[in-house]
């Protein structure tokens, strides 16, 4: 019987972490936060690309990896990232010319059974918004062929305390609920390539973020007054 918990089945051929060790990655238990880097991985669909920073990331904003505080998390994480590259766990698409940058897939063929929902991580698929729930760490909303999202109910993220990455990139929302400021333990927030036009004034209450993408987002015209505040945002894509 298949673990339901693990996209891989640890000790098995396709077990990515075997060749995981605590002397490479410097960490006790390196295995272990290998698997949850792999498991994030369940959250992009098969034909779905993305770059190597996106991961990085977002691995660092759910703090996917417990490093000394002598080493740096992003220098971890992607020496996670490459050796999941290395074992094929992920893999390179194409060279993005517009951005100079590499792009990468999940290798579906690795994988023993892809979930919509693993653990703590949550994918929305074809608008079904209901799924939200209050103990997800991430959320990712995906547009399906025919079915476009143009806007979230005003009252999603209200049991979403404890919600760490929202990405909502590549879809047609053009505004966030102003309820977004509820989010207190926000990390990371990903609106890069879609029609939004303005922030609510709530964003500058997430006093954790580390991250904004806002990246090739065309008709945005108006950033909250009090953004500047947020002094912990060490990452921005605009």
């Amino acid at each position: 019987m298949e673990d339901e918990d693990n996209i891989y089945d640890v000790g098995s051929s396709n077990d990515p972490t075997q060749t995981a060790s605590d002397l490479q990655f410097g960490l006790h238990n390196a295995s272990n936060y290998l698997q949850r880097c792999v498991q994030h991985c369940s959250l992009f669909l098969p034909d779905s690309e993305f770059e190597k920073d996106k991961l990085v990331q977002l691995w660092t904003a759910e703090e996917c990896i417990e490093v000394e505080a002598t080493k740096r998390m992003e220098d971890v994480a992607n020496l996670m990232f490459d050796t999941l590259v290395k074992n094929e766990v992920i893999m390179p698409s194409k060279f993005d010319n517009l951005y100079r940058q590499m792009k990468y897939k999940v290798n579906t063929s690795k994988s023993s059974t892809w979930f919509l929902k693993q653990g703590n991580y949550l994918r929305i698929d074809e608008g079904n918004l209901d799924e939200m729930y209050g103990e997800a760490l991430h959320l990712t909303v995906h547009e399906d062929c025919g079915f476009l999202i143009k806007q979230l109910p005003n009252d999603i993220f209200l049991d979403s305390k404890l919600l760490r990455t929202l990405d909502l990139s590549h879809t047609h929302i053009s505004e966030l609920p102003g309820t977004i400021g509820k989010l207190e333990s926000l990390r990371c927030l990903d609106v890069s390539e879609t029609p939004i036009k303005r922030l609510p004034e709530s964003t500058d209450r997430l006093c954790f973020l580390q991250t904004l993408k806002l990246r090739a987002c065309f008709g945005l015209f108006a950033l909250p007054r009090g953004l500047d505040r947020l002094i912990n945002q060490v990452h921005s894509n605009l």
